[in-house]
C-alpha cells in the first residue's frame, strides 16, 4: 500500500507526468535544491511535486525547465 501525498496549509503540489526510467533522475534534481520539495509517486507515470508556498516559484521554474528539456510534462496548470 502506498502512501498518501502530503497535502495542507503551506504546501504546494503539482502533478506531473515523467517516464519511468527518469523519475529518479527528476527526484535528485529536486532534493539537490536544498529545501525546494520533494516527490511523490504512485507507481504510475505521474508523480505529484510538493513544496513550501515560498518555493512554489523554483518549483514552477523547474518544472518549466524540465518540461522544455523533454523529462516531464504539467498535467495540471502551475499555478494555484
Amino acid at each position: 500500500m502506498l502512501a498518501a501525498c502530503p497535502t495542507g496549509p503551506g504546501l504546494v503540489t503539482r502533478r506531473v507526468r515523467v517516464r519511468t526510467e527518469q523519475v529518479a533522475f527528476v527526484r535528485y534534481l529536486l532534493e539537490a535544491q536544498d529545501g525546494l520539495g520533494a516527490l511523490h509517486g504512485d507507481g504510475s507515470a505521474h508523480i505529484t511535486l510538493f513544496a513550501p508556498e515560498s518555493q512554489a516559484a523554483a518549483l514552477d521554474e523547474m518544472i518549466a525547465d524540465l518540461s522544455a528539456e523533454g523529462l516531464l510534462e504539467p498535467i495540471e496548470p502551475l499555478t494555484q
